[in-house]
């Protein structure tokens, strides 16, 4: 009767004391998804992690989603637009934050997501509805052209050695 608390915490410990030195060594990538609850102590931070401390410490990279959009494509629901914001990084400065992409039936889209970076860095020009694929002009005096996002997501599927040389 003197342990009435959840076993999650101490499991949790548990798993991050036994898995850290090996995930080092063997370059793995674990990913652990935690329960977000409201601190209701009046101290500290608003929300907490469900599962004690333990793996605050041991990760490399903290993300939290801080809210999720409906993803349409006209007036089809085709996902959720997931955003993200970076709590703790190892790579960078925490408090960054980004989308991902999630499309039903396919998961994580990577193509929508690489050429939504593409377009952000330059490799792919934007002017109104048109995307200029700079990135694959070649000898070629103009750039290839698409009209439309969905048209450039179907060009980048259908095009995989233009998509590889992208990514």
């Amino acid at each position: 009767k003197a342990n009435m608390r959840s076993p999650g915490p101490k499991l949790m410990a548990g798993f991050c004391r036994q898995i850290a030195p090996i995930v080092r060594v063997d370059d793995c990538l674990v990913i652990v998804l935690q329960h977000v609850i409201a601190n209701t102590s009046g101290q500290g931070a608003a929300w907490v992690e469900d599962g004690g401390e333990k793996v605050k410490y041991h990760a490399d990279v903290r993300m939290r989603i801080k809210y999720i959009d409906r993803w349409k494509d006209g007036e089809n629901l085709i996902g959720q637009i997931i955003h993200w914001e970076v709590v703790k990084s190892a790579l960078g400065a925490p408090v960054m934050q980004f989308d991902s992409y999630l499309r039903y039936g396919y998961g994580l889209d990577d193509v929508w997501e690489i050429s939504n970076i593409a377009c952000d860095i330059g490799l792919i020009k934007k002017a109104g509805a048109w995307f200029s694929l700079l990135w694959c002009q070649g000898e070629a005096e103009e750039p290839t052209k698409v009209q439309g996002q969905e048209k450039l997501y179907q060009w980048l599927k259908s095009n995989p050695e233009q998509y590889n040389d992208l990514y």
